[in-house]
């Protein structure tokens, strides 16, 4: 399980990261010899003058960007889908660069994918297993780390789609040294139940993820538990003060503990009251114990920004260059094991009040209580 102190890190101005009870991974060089004595101090006696971060150096990775919800069947959206999701493949691979350099690591071949459109999940997800990722199904097979950011809606997509490269053995423990999935502010259990709806197929089963029981969240939550038990490394960032998605939704609060799990919150509030160190707490709980918290669900709706804010946290957040380089060091520090055998199994909570937190969330977000609170 992460360890450590809370790790917060200033961004743009007004804007922090904080990963309560991580602490940072020093990035270490490679260490490339010729001679088989060195190699064997290095990687098998653990006496060379650095350890290998990963079974092999990173030579070739790939990265996949997935945009969210688009508004009116998607002929509407502050980015169209085609550039949200190149701009979330390149600003992940230019963090993942980044990260390999301070490693020593500078030779890579970096491929980026975009994935967008617009429909269904299902429909969605077909769209991509049949139509645009067979040509890069080389390209999967043979690269070193592949990592997926998503965003909102995307992330349903996202954990479905890493699943079904796992079941058709794209990737696979052992075939890549490193797997990882960045969630930003991911709609995991559904958005807020009340907002403005444009009534669309889409739109609409958007909604249905709210109830845990529905067929595509049902899928959904599974499809996150067993890449955690796959050894794909999954950070969730939530949005503070969202005004799409509450916080429990966003943290996959339904998933319990997991070492291969972190659970990170983004903020454009610049203080350090109260509000924040609560959410603080929560996400710290998650992070380091195994025990079941279930104090966010019954949080989230005090913590809801406006909805008429056009730059909310919300929309910033895949915005954020600290974002991706958090992502980044939380995948790349530890490598996928050949073997899964000794991994700890990922699972859903039996009981959680984010089964029915679609109601509380209505409750208070209209209560007097939430006025004093947070307002």
């Amino acid at each position: 399980m992460v360890s450590g102190e809370a790790l917060s890190v200033r961004l743009r101005p007004r804007s922090r990261l904080i990963a309560p009870g991580y602490r940072r991974q020093p990035a270490r060089p490679v260490v490339q010899s010729d001679s088989v004595i060195a190699r064997l101090q290095t990687y098998l006696l653990s006496i060379g003058p650095f350890r290998s971060p990963s079974p092999r150096p990173i030579r070739k990775v790939l990265v996949i960007g997935i945009h969210g919800w688009a508004v009116l069947g998607g002929r509407m959206f502050s980015w169209s889908p085609s550039t949200m999701s190149m701009s979330l493949a390149r600003s992940m691979g230019a963090a993942v660069r980044q990260r390999l350099a301070v490693s020593d690591q500078n030779a890579i071949d970096l491929t980026h994918i975009s994935l967008f459109g617009h429909g269904l999940v299902d429909s969605r997800l077909n769209d991509y297993l049949l139509e645009h990722l067979p040509e890069y199904e080389r390209s999967i097979r043979e690269c070193d780390a592949l990592l997926v950011a998503a965003h909102s809606q995307g992330v349903v997509l996202a954990g479905l789609l890493m699943e079904a490269l796992l079941d058709q053995g794209w990737i696979a423990p052992g075939r890549q040294s490193h797997l990882g999935l960045l969630c930003m502010a991911g709609v995991h259990h559904g958005p807020f139940p009340d907002l403005p709806t444009d009534q669309f197929p889409a739109t609409t089963e958007l909604f249905s993820l709210g109830h845990p029981y529905a067929a595509v969240a049902s899928r959904s939550l599974h499809a996150i538990t067993r890449l955690l038990t796959a050894q794909v490394r999954i950070i969730a960032i939530c949005a503070y003060m969202d005004s799409v998605v509450p916080l429990f939704s966003s943290a996959i609060h339904s998933v319990t503990s997991h070492p291969n799990l972190l659970r990170a919150i983004y903020t454009t509030d610049e203080s350090d009251g109260f509000p924040v160190r609560l959410v603080a707490f929560c996400l710290e709980w998650r992070n380091l114990r195994s025990e079941q918290s279930d104090l966010l669900p019954h949080l989230s709706g005090f913590y809801r920004g406006s909805f008429f804010d056009r730059r909310g946290s919300h929309t910033t957040i895949h915005e954020e260059r600290g974002v991706y380089d958090l992502a980044a060091e939380w995948v790349l520090s530890a490598p996928v094991a050949a073997s899964n055998t000794d991994q700890a199994e990922s699972a859903l909570a039996q009981h959680t009040s984010a089964h029915w937190a679609i109601y509380l969330n209505d409750a208070f977000y209209y209560s007097d209580l939430n006025t004093y609170f947070i307002r």
